[in-house]
């Protein structure tokens, strides 16, 4: 009797011991997950993991952090977001240390202006010379048929000012300022429009799997792919789920955040173009035919060896 009741008292321990550890999240990491990620529509595709207490995100300008980080075997990240061109073009010449596991972005640039400039005499402001806004509007487009003469400057928010000056009557864009600088013409009676949305010009053209081009992907450190898969998941339900069904959470998680940090003008505007900003989480793996075409614009050969495992 003694022996049934010692027997039920450990099963029932076992039991209790059980049921606390499902209780909670089992894919809960063990430790702080770091993240490295730039400004603007990647950064805004975070939005439900700035609050998680498991996870610290560090929000950077440009690119040459990206860089630097992907380059050490030390870094302390363990997700770094970069345009997928840079992250495979490091691990191609043997930076190793973090590998493609998804592609996050499918590109937001858009050509604006007014009806008929593409056409017309005058000038066309650009950015991202030599840079994927380059390639991919001389991919998407015949660059050739291009009446004004394109100038390229150095950030997307020079085109803009271009724009608004008047020095030019169409621009290349990305989003959210392509939107921003349609409402800001309208202020000063000036009718512009999207002319070209590039996504769908690249896709048409290049008979794509996947609408858009892998623009910003995932690079996770080797090692550390299960934490890593905690942000991603979180990401993936929020982008693909949650906006969907509740789309004002965008613009509610952006003023906690603070719309300057993530660098877009504002919580409403970051809302009304989260659609063209074409977040959408893929796995690479899924995705390798449009990748291996987009890397080749880079003149970087695609491989399996380039994937997260």
């Amino acid at each position: 009797m003694k022996k049934s009741k010692a027997f039920a008292a450990i099963a029932a321990a076992a039991l209790l011991l059980t049921g606390c550890a499902t209780t909670g999240n089992s894919d809960t990491p063990s430790d702080k997950v770091d993240v490295l990620v730039p400004k603007g529509a990647t950064a805004l595709s975070l939005l439900n993991v700035y609050q998680d207490k498991h996870v610290k995100v560090n929000i950077v300008e440009g690119t040459d952090i990206l860089t630097s980080e992907m380059a050490k075997e030390d870094s302390k990240f363990d997700i770094i977001i970069a345009p997928i061109n840079l992250g495979a073009k490091m691990i191609e010449k043997g930076n190793d240390a973090y590998m493609l596991h998804s592609v996050l972005t499918w590109g937001n640039l858009y050509v604006v202006g007014s009806d008929g400039a593409l056409s017309q005499d005058g000038e066309m402001a650009a950015f991202g010379e030599n840079a994927v806004p380059q390639k991919v509007f001389e991919n998407a487009l015949d660059v050739n048929s291009i009446t004004p003469k394109i100038t390229y400057f150095n950030a997307v928010g020079d085109a803009q000012a271009e724009m608004l000056s008047g020095k030019a009557n169409v621009a290349l864009l990305a989003e959210p300022a392509a939107t921003a600088t349609i409402a800001k013409g309208k202020e000063s009676g000036k009718d512009f429009k999207v002319l070209a949305d590039l996504q769908k010009e690249y896709a048409a053209k290049n008979k794509t799997e996947h609408n858009g081009y892998p623009q910003a992907a995932i690079f996770v450190k080797k090692g550390r792919v299960k934490s890593a898969e905690y942000v991603i998941k979180k990401v993936e339900k929020f982008t693909s789920k949650t906006v969907k069904k509740n789309p004002d959470e965008i613009a509610k998680q952006v003023k906690k955040v603070g719309a300057k940090k993530l660098g877009v003008p504002n919580e409403k505007m970051a809302q009304n173009t989260w659609s063209k900003l074409n977040i959408h989480v893929v796995k690479a793996k899924d995705a390798k035919n449009d990748v291996k075409a987009f890397l080749k614009l880079f003149n970087i050969k695609f491989s399996d060896e380039m994937l997260s495992k």
